[in-house]
């Protein structure tokens, strides 16, 4: 898929939660690294960063949701996570943050919500090398990277994990 087709995706996800989010009278703000940035040039220059607050910005929750509480949400569409959003989602909640994912199954035209601490990977099948069990890390094949991107030119080269839908906490929205 490429990045202009996950960006529609994205997008398509994020409508459908809007419209749910209203239907229900909830109240929400969008907050993301998209909704953040002024310029092509900030954007680069940010995503060019190598330090840990950089990292953060880019990889923020996409919005805030209030309900009984107030929530940083994550929509996701695709059964993968980057390690970087991860951590700072994880980073937020052991800061006494309320985090969440939301998954939108397009097929089934349902959400499901998991608490970033609810959520489980799978053990990836793959040649390409994994770090800490479960995440796949295109960029450590090292000078064979760029061979692998060539094939894969729709591909970030981020470090990810696919989410375990069975075994993580999902509840139906």
């Amino acid at each position: 898929m490429s990045f202009e087709e996950r960006i529609t995706k994205s997008e398509r996800a994020i409508k459908a939660f809007v419209e749910w989010a209203e239907g229900k009278g909830l109240n929400y703000a969008f907050i993301g690294y998209e909704k953040l940035i002024s310029s092509n040039e900030f954007k680069n220059k940010l995503k060019d960063m190598d330090d840990i607050t950089a990292k953060r910005i880019r990889y923020f929750p996409d919005m805030i949701l209030l309900n009984k509480k107030a929530w940083l949400l994550e929509i996701k569409n695709s059964k993968t996570i980057e390690k970087d959003a991860y951590d700072t989602y994880k980073g937020l909640y052991s800061l006494g943050w309320n985090v969440g994912i939301v998954f939108f199954n397009e097929d089934e035209d349902i959400f499901r919500f998991t608490n970033i601490y609810s959520l489980e990977f799978t053990l990836p099948k793959t040649s390409l090398p994994i770090i800490d069990k479960y995440w796949i890390a295109p960029r450590k094949l090292q000078e064979e990277y760029p061979k692998w991107k060539n094939k894969h030119p729709n591909a970030s080269g981020t470090t990810y994990a696919y989410i375990d839908f069975d075994n993580s906490d999902f509840k139906i929205l």
